[in-house]
């Protein structure tokens, strides 16, 4: 007597991932059906070499779609691991060099789907390539402009936070904001440049937010004092070109006093309450960011608590 065995079915949870296995390998999947409308289209789609592209923006997802990736899977893995060296080494020598390895290797992925293919002069390889680059630049840095994220060097040593002249901290924008500051933040302003007392300019600086709106801040030798108390100089290190300075400097409703290691030029030796109101006070409005972690060295990195 014959006995026919009929292997289990597949359980419903499983078929996804059978699936894509089957996508990696560039295995078509079984169907006794007709090709969909829209399963159609993409084929008629995916042999446009600019589709390839534009969908390459994330990198490998036209490969993918097309069955294709096993073509570009271990291209795929050193992206993906340039890009985790980049944001690890951001703020270090070494960053830019994987930066500039991602992207150069995220275009030839776009690039090799097809349109390197259809073009047939070196020098339209060239340009197209020279373009997508140009292109994934920008796409790049969409991400930061999002969550208004960016790094930037210290240019002061304060040993409260941890942080050293010359550490890269990640900065969160605060620019258009009209929330208050607290007491020690760590900022990036647009800073008046002065020259023989005429505003000449504005630079981005890095300073420590001293004074607060409405305080009279108190400069003696090498101290701030606010409300009669001087304020530690581990926390608040006065820049050294106000040390052994005697200044009052009232501020405004709006007005924050910065200490920071500002360019001075047309002023001689001569520092007193005015040069350093001229330089130092600043309003919230020029205010951009707010440092909130040590990113470089990583032997340093940790977040930044205000207290």
């Amino acid at each position: 007597m014959a006995v026919e065995v009929h292997p289990p079915r597949m359980a419903r949870w499983k078929r996804p991932f059978r699936d894509l296995r089957r996508q990696f390998r560039g295995t078509p999947k079984a169907s006794d059906e007709a090709p969909s409308r829209v399963s159609q289209r993409w084929k008629d789609l995916s042999t446009d070499g600019a589709v390839g592209v534009v969908l390459s923006v994330v990198p490998g997802l036209a490969h993918f779609l097309a069955g294709r990736f096993k073509e570009i899977w271990i291209l795929w893995l050193v992206w993906l691991g340039s890009l985790a060296a980049a944001v690890f080494l951001y703020g270090s020598d070494w960053a830019m060099p994987f930066l500039g390895l991602t992207l150069a290797i995220h275009a030839w992925i776009a690039v090799s789907y097809k349109m390197w293919q259809e073009l047939q002069e070196v020098a339209e390889k060239a340009v197209v390539l020279v373009l997508i680059l140009v292109a994934l630049m920008v796409v790049y840095r969409i991400p930061l402009w999002v969550t208004g994220l960016s790094v930037s060097p210290s240019t002061l040593t304060v040993p409260h936070y941890g942080v050293q002249e010359g550490d890269a901290l990640m900065m969160r924008r605060v620019g258009g904001q009209t929330a208050s500051l607290a007491r020690g933040s760590l900022v990036r302003v647009q800073a008046p440049i002065y020259r023989n007392g005429m505003l000449w300019t504005r630079q981005e600086t890095f300073g420590q937010v001293v004074g607060l709106p409405g305080e009279t801040v108190f400069l003696r030798g090498d101290a701030f004092l606010v409300a009669g108390r001087a304020l530690p100089a581990e926390r608040f290190p006065v820049p050294s070109w106000m040390l052994g300075v005697q200044a009052t400097i009232p501020l405004a409703g709006t007005e924050y006093l910065i200490a920071a290691e500002y360019i001075r030029q047309g002023h001689g030796g001569q520092v007193d309450s005015g040069v350093i109101r001229e330089m130092s006070v600043v309003p919230r409005s020029d205010v951009e960011a707010v440092a909130f972690m040590r990113w470089w060295p990583w032997s340093r990195r940790g977040r930044i608590e205000v207290d």
